[in-house]
């Protein structure tokens, strides 16, 4: 949220192109840690790379859909969110094969 909030006063001071850019090269590297996720210390670090990676796409979200929206003919705004949507949330699912059975949840595993 704090992200999103502060994208349109950072991309009116550094410019559209520099918000896209900028925070992504300076917060890529927190996401790393988050495959550390465990007990102790490790959840701290790996919850302060989440907590930055979040604030990263709230800061790129907001200037990318207003880039798209300026492009884009009125006619096709629909179509072309809806698509990009689809796609986006669709390769949520792309790192399980299809060939790979659900893990069931059970209390014994």
């Amino acid at each position: 949220m704090l992200g999103s909030l502060l994208a349109r006063p950072l991309s009116g001071r550094l410019g559209p192109g520099r918000v896209l850019a900028i925070p992504r090269l300076a917060f890529a590297p927190t996401g790393g840690p988050i495959a550390l996720v465990d007990r102790g210390p490790a959840l701290w670090v790996a919850a302060d790379g989440w907590l930055l990676t979040t604030f990263e796409v709230g800061v790129d979200h907001v200037p990318k859909v207003s880039l798209r929206q300026s492009v884009s003919h009125d006619q096709l705004l629909g179509r072309m969110n809806a698509t990009l949507r689809m796609v986006l949330t669709g390769s949520l699912r792309l790192p399980r094969a299809p060939w790979q059975p659900e893990r069931a949840c059970s209390a014994n595993s």
